[in-house]
């Protein structure tokens, strides 16, 4: 995984959330940050990763959401499930 993709991920994710009015500055993120820290819930949890789902064309399984812990957590997830459309954007 190559830092440029990570990059694209998070940053897909922090506007997804700031656009919930979480208030998540893109700066202020770091990728070990607890997701619970940034005052994501279960719920905005699972909007997240449907949003990054639609986003990219992939599908995260309920197994591996609920593993979930860092923003760290949700990039891998993302660019595990899929590395191929991701590269490709």
């Amino acid at each position: 995984m190559s830092h440029n993709e990570r990059v694209e991920v998070m940053r897909t994710i922090v506007t997804f959330l700031d656009s919930e009015s979480v208030g998540v500055d893109l700066s202020a993120v770091a990728e070990d940050d607890s997701l619970g820290e940034l005052g994501v819930d279960s719920s905005l949890l699972i909007a997240s990763v449907v949003h990054c789902e639609d986003h990219y064309g992939i599908l995260i399984s309920d197994e591996e959401l609920s593993n979930l812990l860092t923003v760290a957590d949700v990039i891998s997830a993302v660019l595990r499930s899929g590395r191929e459309e991701i590269v490709s954007r």
